[in-house]
């Protein structure tokens, strides 16, 4: 609750709901375009140093192309 206040009360809520669509969007954009990186480094995280056959086990999971 303490985050969601402090971000009601802070600069999120000054932002133009406009403004705020453009945000999320690029954020969208900057994920998909990144995100063999960032699912490699999330399971990497996770499971400790994953390899090639944990990521493809991922994907699969997820309904991605392995």
């Amino acid at each position: 609750m303490r985050a969601a206040r402090a971000a009601f009360e802070g600069g999120w809520s000054r932002w133009t709901p406009h403004d705020r669509q453009r945000l999320l969007i690029r954020i969208h954009d900057l994920i998909e375009r990144h995100f063999d990186e960032l699912a490699t480094r999330f399971a990497e995280k996770i499971y400790g140093g994953a390899n090639e056959v944990m990521l493809q086990v991922l994907a699969r999971l997820d309904g991605l192309p392995a």
